[in-house]
């Protein structure tokens, strides 16, 4: 913004506007400047303002002209068509972009130089600070996770906490900004905090320390009686109704209010909570809390919904809180639900009632985990037949609320995957080795839980027929078009589809805070930090980039891997033959506990009310069950036609 000093006429208006200043030679106006819109205003130090021109519209249709009002001015640069007007206190050592809004504040300022939020070190999952992590306004959670999840490497830790501190070191100003077309109304103190384009803050309480990394295609809102510190906030999220956060790094598109509390935690995108309490959670995207009476506390989760009145506990009063759990993806809590730390709930569990014995389920994933007694009863396998797990799969990508062009978390919302599958796969041979070691009284003891035997056999059933299906959409996905039909007519060609793209994706794969990749390529990312390679955080984006853009051909690979050979039209047969009587049964069985729910739904329904709820839902269900069905079909009509 080029100025230029004020002229004799210009000063005599201000002072007679009752404005005052230090020293007049200290303030600069550009080209435009219009001194009949600056008001009882006091400056000092070197204050830059701009074209003041325009007008705001604000609430209820009343038009304000911008300009400056009742406020005092330190070090300042302010944009053209700004509104500035009832700062009770001052700011100072701020830089105001074009367009902003601010009306009604207590103090901005900058309290000496800082990061803003940037470096600042959060005492994730281990409250002792053992899974410390520095946090970054570029940070993704799969940056966070292998922060947090590799600390025994030491090398790896030191050069994750480098760039995060150069981050920091290159971000490091004695000034603070407010970007353009911000609006911040009736606030209190904002101390140390840098403000992206369209922020909007209306009735904050205190702000000290922080990012708000908004933009015009993601703006970031703070509402009502917030009060945040030492904090980073992504584009697109929301934070109001008097939530408070201390030490907390909030991704994007998240929303956070009605009284949530937090203290040194991770959310990451769509995270969603409400009224409860989070203490050094590790919270992965689409975890959601809504209960006044629910505390999540040193626990890592992903896609998670917590239950009213869930709570863990983090220590046994011996050493202090040195414990924490994981709550693989998809994980469910029912009202009132307890674990005792440390503990593991395999993916797209449902658990329920208080568990004392740390139980262990990460190895029979999608199963109920029923506390009873004292005693932890797991029913495995069980959740695959369940509605809610379907109706999870179609709503996560549906509820994706972040905009702009790039996305810091690389999330695969996927329920089938190498990573759950590969988990089913070992349950499979783990119930098969407790059924063949007999069991007493038809019981069977397995990491702190008792599994049922006719729960047993049911889990296996349920898992298999979930291999099958998953191998089988894997398959059909490389060898129909968008349509189902097939794209090839011989073997020749099946086996040109069936080829992947990239010799990765065998082996154990991994579920970085919902980035799914194999633990290979995981691996080399990693020795690529300790060596050097990923040098910036710009870089180390661009390798997760590059593990989320290559997923499907890692899959191929892995399924290729363990559904056996796939090079004539026989081996093909049998896992579309498979796949179709998995793909049909799992239906019969969603369908029915759908309709258990839209029954129960329906009998307290006053007569004459609406059409049967869960009546779309059911014939999404029957159209898909349809579709892969014909689907099916056709391909087998290929495979098992007389060939020479």
């Amino acid at each position: 913004m080029l100025c230029r000093k004020l002229s004799a006429d210009e000063i005599s208006a201000l002072v007679a506007g009752g404005s005052t200043a230090a020293s007049w030679d200290d303030v600069e106006v550009s080209d435009g400047f219009d001194p009949s819109r600056v008001r009882r205003c006091n400056f000092s130090g070197k204050v830059r303002i701009g074209a003041l021109d325009g007008s705001f519209t604000l609430e209820g249709g009343m038009v304000q002209p911008c300009g400056l009002y009742d406020a005092s001015f330190h070090d300042v640069n302010i944009g053209h068509g700004c509104l500035i007007r009832n700062v009770r206190r001052h700011i100072a050592c701020y830089d105001i972009g074009d367009g902003t809004l601010i009306d009604g504040v207590g103090l901005i300022a900058m309290s000496g130089p800082g990061s803003f939020g940037n470096g600042v070190e959060v005492s994730v999952l281990d409250e002792s600070g053992t899974c410390s992590v520095r946090i970054c306004d570029a940070m993704s959670s799969h940056q966070a996770y292998i922060a947090v999840l590799y600390r025994h490497r030491p090398a790896l830790r030191k050069k994750l906490d480098e760039l995060a501190c150069r981050h920091a070191a290159e971000l490091r100003s004695g000034r603070g900004s407010i970007g353009r077309d911000c609006r911040i109304t009736d606030c209190g103190d904002i101390l140390d905090v840098r403000a992206g384009d369209g922020v909007r803050m209306d009735g904050a309480s205190l702000l000290c320390n922080g990012t708000l990394a908004g933009k015009p295609e993601s703006p970031v809102f703070i509402g009502r009686g917030v009060i945040c510190r030492d904090f980073i906030i992504s584009g697109g999220s929301e934070i109001s109704d008097g939530a408070t956060l201390t030490r907390c790094f909030v991704g994007q598109a998240c929303r956070i209010g009605r009284g949530f509390s937090a203290c040194d935690s991770l959310f990451f995108s769509n995270f969603h909570g409400e009224q409860g309490e989070a203490c050094s959670v590790f919270a992965g995207p689409f975890t959601v809390t809504h209960h006044k009476s629910t505390l999540l506390i040193a626990g890592m989760f992903s896609f998670m919904n917590a239950g009213s009145g869930s709570n863990q506990s983090n220590h046994m009063y011996r050493l202090g809180p040195l414990h924490w759990g994981t709550m693989e993806r998809g994980t469910k809590t029912c009202s009132d639900s307890y674990i005792l730390w440390p503990a593991r709930v395999g993916a797209f569990s449902i658990v329920s009632g208080r568990h004392y014995g740390h139980p262990d389920s990460s190895g029979l994933p999608f199963s109920y985990l029923i506390g009873e007694g004292g005693r932890s009863v797991l029913i495995p396998g069980v959740v695959l037949k369940n509605a809610g797990t379907r109706r999870d799969a179609i709503k996560w990508p549906a509820r994706d609320a972040r905009s702009g062009p790039v996305f810091f978390d690389h999330v695969n919302s996927a329920v089938l995957s190498p990573y759950t599958v590969g988990n089913i796969l070992k349950g499979i041979k783990t119930l098969e080795a407790l059924r063949d070691s007999g069991g007493e009284s038809g019981v069977y003891s397995w990491n702190g839980m008792e599994i049922v035997r006719s729960s047993l056999e049911k889990g296996l059933d349920y898992y298999k027929m979930a291999v099958d299906r998953y191998f089988g959409d894997v398959i059909v996905s490389r060898l129909c078009d968008e349509n189902g039909h097939p794209s090839f007519r011989d073997e020749a060609g099946m086996r040109a589809l069936l080829r992947a793209d990239t010799w990765a994706g065998r082996g154990e794969w991994l579920d970085l805070g919902g980035l799914i990749a194999p633990e290979s390529e995981v691996e080399a990312l990693m020795s690529g930090i300790e060596s050097g390679k990923y040098d910036t955080l710009s870089c180390l984006a661009a390798g997760f980039r590059t593990m989320a853009e290559n997923y499907r051909g890692y899959e191929l690979n892995w399924v290729l891997q363990h559904a056996g050979p796939l090079d004539t039209f026989d081996d093909a047969a049998r896992v579309i033959e498979s796949w179709k009587h998995a793909v049909e049964t799992l239906g019969t069985l969603i369908g029915a506990d759908a309709r258990k729910d839209s029954e129960l739904a329906c009998s307290i329904a006053p007569a004459g009310g609406n059409e049967s709820p869960g009546g779309e839902f059911m014939a999404a269900l029957s159209a898909e069950v349809r579709s892969k069905s014909e689907t099916a079909d056709r391909v087998l009509r290929i495979l098992r036609q007389t060939r020479p």
